[in-house]
């Protein structure tokens, strides 16, 4: 049986990321008591990953679903473990798309892994 996948093992991708960064600022008053104050700083980033793996799953009316063992690009080694992603969730999402995602998180105040 031959199965048509959407995405083959090899295929690249950028996933968008934002994530906060607790920074505490201190400030004194006037009576001498030390005040903090902390925010969040959201950085975006985005990283390169690629298929290394497929699973296909066929349920008992026949019908197939694809999930994709994912790893980052720049560091495929051996001891890495891959993602499993479902099929909606890989993108071809170039790096200037995935960095523009990641900053309307960072707009948003959100935290977002893809």
């Amino acid at each position: 049986m031959k199965i048509k996948t959407k995405y083959d093992v090899g295929h690249t991708f950028w996933s968008p990321r934002c994530l906060s960064k607790y920074i505490e600022h201190q400030f004194v008053d006037n009576d001498g008591n030390v005040w903090t104050r902390g925010e969040s700083e959201y950085t975006i980033s985005a990283k390169h990953k690629e298929i290394v793996g497929i699973e296909i799953n066929v349920d008992e009316d026949n019908k197939v679903s694809f999930s994709y063992y994912v790893k980052n690009r720049n560091n495929l080694i051996e001891h890495q473990y891959p993602s499993l992603y479902e099929e909606e969730r890989v993108n071809n999402f170039t790096e200037e798309e995935a960095l523009a995602v990641a900053q309307q998180y960072a707009d948003r105040k959100e935290d977002y892994y893809g």
